[in-house]
């Protein structure tokens, strides 16, 4: 399953949890409910190729280039937009 990073905060006892788009759903995620080190490894707006079982990721892999280009394909129809706008 790939899910997307949507954002990281914190709880009122500082544990981060990570916020996935996942299919039509956000879903959020404690420290205790992804591997050891992922929080410290994710990149903005990462996508993220896992199993979630039992409200847990499983075997998570970060997919760096496929993210690098989405978020490029993104920012060049932003530019595009304000470009549109602007004539």
């Amino acid at each position: 399953m790939r899910i997307i990073l949507d954002r990281i905060d914190s709880d009122s006892q500082g544990n981060r949890i990570a916020t996935f788009e996942v299919g039509d759903n956000m879903v959020s995620f404690g420290c205790q409910q992804v591997p050891k080190g992922f929080f410290d490894e994710l990149i903005p707006n990462a996508i993220v190729e896992c199993e979630i079982i039992d409200n847990e990721i499983v075997n998570p892999v970060i997919l760096t280039e496929e993210t690098l280009e989405n978020e490029e394909k993104m920012k060049k129809r932003l530019h595009s937009l304000f470009k549109r706008k602007n004539k």
